[in-house]
């Protein structure tokens, strides 16, 4: 299987399917781009593949690209998603007074909206506990619940906020730290 022919009869043969296959894990650019790579690795390679076995290894081939994509693609949002806040982190910084007032109102505002995103008991045990600050034993018997439940309810609505609201820890802690 040396010659250009074979190469191309072995592309003719198995690209269409390989593509689709690749399109259970990327999208079509990406998967044609597979595909592709996969095919001139083999030739650059000069591989002997036994017949028996050059579906087995093609698809293998393309399977294992397509995570080494993902892969990729996940890392990259995490650096980007890291660099996108130590932006904000510098910016932060040479702001005055008045820009810093305005970051502390929307994040203000959007943990204001988170709560309101909640899930109903979440939302109604958490709201009781820090705006009307009741004791859990109060708002069970309130809400006619266990306190148990209450403690869940909140666990898991204090969760969810710290879930969304990690992504804005460095802000928030150099916020506060300008303000002391």
């Amino acid at each position: 299987m040396n010659t250009t022919t074979n190469y191309s009869e072995l592309y003719e043969s198995f690209s269409r399917r390989l593509f689709y296959y690749a399109q259970k894990f990327v999208d079509k650019d990406s998967a044609y781009d597979i595909i592709q790579d996969v095919f001139v690795t083999l030739i650059d390679q000069n591989k002997q593949l036994d017949p028996s076995t050059i579906k087995s290894y093609l698809f293998l081939s393309v399977k294992n690209r397509c995570l080494n994509h993902l892969e990729h693609k996940s890392v990259q949002g995490r650096h980007a998603d890291q660099l996108r806040h130590e932006i904000e982190l510098e910016e932060v910084s040479f702001m005055d007074r008045q820009e810093q007032s305005l970051i502390e109102q929307n994040l203000i505002k959007r943990l204001e909206q988170k709560v309101q995103d909640l899930p109903g008991k979440c939302k109604e045990v958490l709201l009781l506990k820090e705006k009307e600050m009741l004791k859990n034993k109060e708002i069970a018997i309130i809400l006619g619940i266990s306190i148990k439940t209450v403690e869940k309810h909140l666990h898991r609505a204090r969760q969810l906020l710290r879930d969304d609201l990690m992504k804005y820890r460095d802000l928030i802690c150099l916020l506060i730290k300008k303000n002391q």
